[in-house]
């Protein structure tokens, strides 16, 4: 059985699964799973630090992602995307790119 976030507990039944990614709106974290998604009202440095145990990364200053979820890694001059193998993609700040490469994620982002 595949362990889930301790975060996910506060999340309706029907959407608990396997964490894919959160982002920060506001005062809320928009939780993703392979269920779905739902926000749940918490900080957003506080929903990092409930994540584990899916290893991930945080990427941008209001989205972390799961790597394992991570199925293309795309750049356009100073941007980067990641495709998320569920919901829509999820941005890359510049000062987080070389955290990508370094963690091999599909494809190798060109320099």
């Amino acid at each position: 059985m595949v362990a889930l976030a301790a975060l996910l507990d506060r999340l309706p039944l029907d959407k608990r699964g396997p964490l894919v990614a959160h982002s920060a709106e506001d005062h809320y974290t928009r939780m993703r799973t392979t269920r779905g998604e739902d926000l749940l009202l918490n900080r957003f440095a506080d929903a990092i630090a409930e994540t584990a145990p899916p290893p991930g990364l945080r990427v941008h200053l209001s989205h972390w992602i799961a790597t394992a979820h991570v199925t293309a890694a795309t750049r356009d001059g100073d941007r980067a995307l990641l495709a998320m193998a569920h919901g829509p993609d999820i941005p890359v700040s510049r000062g987080n790119v070389s955290v990508l490469r370094q963690a091999g994620l599909p494809p190798r982002l060109a320099p």
